[in-house]
């Protein structure tokens, strides 16, 4: 083998294990990224502890469930819009957030929240 063609196989192997060490370094962001906004959808922690703070909030006839979750996180009742919209979406108050007015509180669960837009009482059990 000649000078040039050795100089070209280094290169080439040089050139083969940055890519796949560039393709194990974006495997590794994209799972530590799931793996995180997994985490946050699952191990949910409230704004505030007990007793919180009472804000009033309204939703208008038309809102959709994504506007709905930005306004709560532009008045401080949950963290991240976007983590409340996946969970209300993989529950049943998806369809069932009613337009009105409503206390909430920092200190309530994302799905207390929900229930309480839904129309629900506390013990479950719809309002009249």
């Amino acid at each position: 083998m000649n000078g040039k063609g050795v100089l070209g196989t280094v290169f080439n192997i040089l050139v083969e294990i940055l890519l796949i060490l560039l393709c194990v370094l974006v495997i590794w962001k994209a799972g530590k990224w799931a793996y995180d906004f997994g985490y946050r959808i699952f191990a949910e922690q409230t704004v505030d502890e007990e007793p919180g703070r009472d804000i009033e909030i309204t939703i208008s006839e038309g809102d959709s469930n994504r506007s709905i979750c930005s306004m709560l996180e532009s008045k401080g009742l949950i963290r991240d819009a976007d983590i409340f919209y996946v969970r209300l979406m993989l529950t049943d108050y998806r369809k069932l957030l009613e337009p009105g007015t409503y206390t909430l509180n920092t200190s309530m669960k994302s799905e207390e929240m929900m229930a309480v837009m839904a129309g629900e009482t506390s013990d479950g059990e719809e309002e009249s």
